[in-house]
């Protein structure tokens, strides 16, 4: 599309006044148009559509730096947030907030409190390794509900993308098959409800199934938590998307 075609689609949203509407003529001005990013951001009027510049920057991924922001639980807080930040090095700022003896019921509630960690800006990539606790008191069905009202109050507060993950099945005897079914419920749940709104499915538990038993990534000291060898395997995967994009 020539420059000027795009710039009157744009200017046509405009005039309808429609946030969506504006939000959509910039992304194709921007792709089809050949439209820098700066001549397409001045003809918005900041004053009246603030949310709409906010919420386009973090989606297109344009800035130098990009946020990435981890919630999750003891696995969270015990890695460091993965040791993510550096693995993924310049050009991206990992923020991450883990708390133990946590599930997505506690997140739905705090979500703020997790934004609050993305001092750099609002982040245009989010990791959710949450799922292990869930576990201790969730069958699938209670879990995919959790999950659902987790995701809908994210969306709330930003349309980054998401991760979400199948989550290692542990050492511990009665906690692991509870896992196990909780994971095979969410995929086919990811495919038909979050897949088409910018989110991905990392697949933990296929990858330590798969992974070779030594090293170890358990110990039987704390059958729960990953030895530093399954943290290392959950980071190259939480790398891995996140450069795919």
């Amino acid at each position: 599309m020539h420059p000027a075609a795009a710039m009157t689609q744009f200017a046509h949203a405009v005039s309808c006044g429609t946030q969506r509407g504006i939000l959509r003529a910039i992304l194709h001005a921007i792709v089809m148009g050949g439209l820098c990013l700066s001549a397409t951001l001045a003809c918005v009027n900041r004053s009246s559509n603030t949310d709409v510049v906010s919420e386009l920057l973090p989606a297109l991924t344009l800035t130098t730096n990009q946020s990435v922001l981890i919630i999750g639980d003891s696995l969270t807080d015990f890695s460091s947030g993965f040791g993510l930040q550096s693995r993924l090095g310049p050009g991206y700022t990992v923020a991450f907030r883990g708390i133990i003896n946590t599930d997505f019921n506690f997140w739905i509630g705090r979500l703020d409190e997790a934004f609050a960690q993305a001092t750099t800006g609002p982040p245009a990539y989010i990791l959710v390794p949450l799922g292990t606790n869930d576990g201790f008191t969730l069958a699938p069905p209670q879990f995919l509900e959790r999950v659902a009202t987790f995701h809908a109050e994210l969306r709330k507060r930003s349309f980054a993308r998401v991760y979400y993950f199948t989550m290692p099945g542990t050492l511990i005897g009665t906690l692991a098959p509870a896992i196990a079914a909780n994971n095979a419920a969410l995929r086919p749940e990811h495919v038909a409800r979050y897949a088409g709104d910018n989110s991905v499915l990392v697949d933990l538990e296929t990858v330590f199934q798969n992974a070779s038993p030594v090293p170890a990534l358990y110990d039987a000291g704390d059958p729960l938590h990953p030895t530093q060898n399954g943290y290392d395997l959950m980071a190259i995967e939480m790398e891995r998307a996140v450069r795919q994009q």
